[in-house]
């Protein structure tokens, strides 16, 4: 509603960057077996996972260890 209310107001769609652990963790496992990659993906946890300021996510496994970033345009870097 907020939203519409904006895009009534200014003439502008105002979208919304934030994207999900789940879009990411998607996203990730695209590209993983789009690479080419067999087997069990790495475990990516959702609580050390988060979400960026650029509309990005990085995605941490269960050490907090670094396992890839997710531009908000939905590349990967792994």
């Amino acid at each position: 509603m907020k939203m519409f209310l904006i895009e009534q107001l200014t003439g502008k769609f105002i979208m919304n960057n934030n994207m999900t652990f789940n879009t990411a963790f998607g996203k990730y496992s695209a590209h993983y077996r789009d690479q080419g990659f067999g087997g069990e993906l790495p475990y990516i946890s959702e609580t050390y996972s988060k979400a960026t300021g650029e509309g990005g996510y990085l995605l941490r496994d269960e050490n907090d260890m670094h396992i890839a970033y997710i531009t908000k345009d939905g590349k990967v870097q792994a």
